[in-house]
């Protein structure tokens, strides 16, 4: 239970209150798997189901320990009924480890063996667009986070991008349906640009606007474009060999474009 969709809903309890509505069709004494680092997600309590949480929070019926966060894989132990079981998981990022849990409580769930599930984590792959990672001839690595955004997305995408030692370059764009929010979503992910200390930022659309004013304040390479063709332009100058890039923003903002021209 994030910010995507609030323009439309209205407040983060609203979207709680939509995401419950999964509820309706499920029996009693069904399982519910929740994920219990959610702030939001923390307080919901229905007697007529079984409920199973996971997460770092020390609450957790599946808990994540000992995270380690590689440029490209993450691993965690995971603690449940009395087990402890190392998972490897084959992408990037606290929110795969986090989408591991949740696989881990499907499975047990489902009488899957843990071995399996093991098994099974680690040969995932991701849905093409969601954070491909492209090698280029001139050593540019390029996060391809085209295919959506919201403000969690966007933070989870900069915690990657921060995880690498070359030089690291977010061309980010609009995040949508936000409605009344928009400017200080934008801006809340402008000031966590800065916090990740991402070297280069480059911000294209109308909403991004307020984005790169906020990270002005913080980062001495900063961009903003008003539109694809613009940036385009523009890539030759802004980027080094062996950078890594992160390009992301709203479907309809049509980043794949700026993907295909790097």
């Amino acid at each position: 239970v994030g910010t995507a969709h609030i323009g439309e809903l209205g407040s983060r309890e609203n979207i709680l209150k939509a995401k419950l509505e999964i509820t309706d069709g499920m029996k009693e004494g069904s399982c519910l798997i929740i994920n219990q680092d959610n702030d939001m997600l923390q307080k919901v309590n229905l007697d007529c189901l079984k409920i199973v949480r996971t997460g770092q929070d020390d609450k957790s019926d599946i808990q994540a320990k000992d995270i380690v966060l590689n440029e490209t894989n993450s691993s965690f132990v995971a603690c449940f009924q009395g087990i402890e079981k190392k998972i490897e998981v084959p992408v990037q990022g606290l929110h795969n480890v986090s989408n591991a849990l949740i696989a881990l409580a499907v499975g047990l769930e489902l009488g899957i063996n843990i071995e399996d599930i093991q098994k099974g984590i680690s040969q995932f792959e991701l849905t093409k667009n969601r954070m491909d990672i492209i090698e280029k001839e001139n050593g540019i690595t390029v996060i391809d986070g085209t295919y959506n955004a919201s403000v969690d997305s966007m933070k989870s995408s900069l915690d990657i991008l921060a995880n690498y030692q070359r030089r690291k370059v977010a061309i980010l764009a609009d995040m949508l349906e936000l409605g009344d929010y928009s400017e200080s979503l934008h801006r809340e992910v402008g000031q966590y640009a800065v916090d990740k200390n991402i070297d280069v930022l480059v911000c294209v659309g109308k909403e991004s606007h307020y984005l790169y004013e906020q990270a002005l304040c913080g980062i001495k390479q900063c961009y903003y474009f008003e539109n694809n063709e613009l940036l385009s332009h523009a890539l030759h100058d802004i980027l080094q060999d062996h950078d890594v890039v992160l390009v992301k923003g709203s479907h309809s903002m049509n980043l794949k474009e700026i993907v295909e021209k790097i």
